[in-house]
């Protein structure tokens, strides 16, 4: 007999998946948090967890050539998935989370796109 998170059960997979589900949205919201912080943060021994590494990645980012060339590079990705996803709930203007502004300029730039077209058609 299976346990919820049993993969062997009938329907043990899908409990599995939604067992971690919760998990993956804890963290990408606690890495928004931290990419809230390093715009303001100066501090090399800070003590947020994770905020030393998401500074790493920012830099890796900006000096990635693999990502300039074809894109593939995963922690860029990540990185520029993320930051769209903080765009799309942030609500300052003045926000200072790398991409954030850039990001908002293009949702608003592809909305009024879209409404154009549905107005033309």
């Amino acid at each position: 007999m299976g346990s919820e998170t049993d993969n062997t059960s009938t329907g043990g997979e899908m409990n599995h998946v939604q067992d971690c589900r919760p998990n993956k949205i804890q963290a990408v919201h606690r890495c928004c948090r931290i990419l809230q912080h390093i715009p303001g943060c100066y501090d090399d021994n800070c003590t947020w967890t994770g905020c030393h590494k998401m500074k790493r990645v920012v830099t890796h980012y900006r000096q990635c050539r693999t990502n300039r060339q074809d894109q593939s590079c995963k922690i860029c990705r990540q990185l520029i998935l993320l930051s769209v996803y903080h765009a799309k709930q942030c609500q300052s203007g003045s926000c200072e989370v790398v991409f954030c502004r850039h990001i908002k300029r293009k949702i608003q730039q592809n909305s009024r796109l879209a409404r154009r077209n549905i107005v033309v058609q």
